[in-house]
């Protein structure tokens, strides 16, 4: 498996609403000539049954022979090899995604969850630099909790929300 990344900021500029609960963001960001894949990057939001939003991100992997699309909404498998040179621009377009999302419409409340349970510190960097882009749009995170293993955030714009503010990413 040869990965190449192939990312172009300036495809980093359509999101669509999906029946009023899905918005998303995809893009391609790099392609395997030896296993004729192509990889895509979705970016979104949906609605949650109990009301607020919830940002998520998957790694969609099409198979150019076969026309087989795979999609990754963790990290416990790598689907691809880069370096982390790489990792770091792939990382910079999920954040880039996340303000198009933004602009397009801002979710009174949005919760993140990692998919995967006990990630390790570098693993849950990528959601503290997201973190930062909600606060960057005027969201305040009112709660950081653990739930079997997994990390959720809740971000509010709601000034009358009275969970407990979360100072600087961590639970007080």
């Amino acid at each position: 498996m040869t990965f190449e990344l192939d990312l172009d900021p300036t495809d980093i500029a359509d999101g669509r609403e999906i029946g009023g609960s899905w918005m998303e963001v995809t893009y391609k960001f790099g392609f395997d000539a030896e296993t004729c894949q192509i990889y895509f990057m979705r970016v979104g939001f949906h609605r949650l049954p109990s009301g607020p939003w919830e940002l998520f991100f998957q790694v969609v992997i099409r198979h150019t022979n076969s026309g087989q699309v795979d999609v990754f909404w963790g990290g416990a498998v790598k689907p691809f090899g880069a370096s982390s040179e790489e990792r770091i621009i792939i990382r910079g377009s999920v954040n880039l995604a996340a303000r198009l999302l933004l602009e397009l419409k801002m979710p009174e409340t949005v919760d993140m969850v990692t998919r995967d349970a006990n990630l390790p510190a570098p693993a849950l960097d990528k959601f503290g630099l997201l973190g930062d882009v909600f606060r960057e749009y005027g969201y305040r995170e009112v709660f950081q909790e653990p739930f079997h293993g997994k990390k959720v955030w809740r971000f509010t714009t709601d000034p009358d929300d009275e969970e407990k503010e979360v100072a600087d990413g961590q639970q007080e």
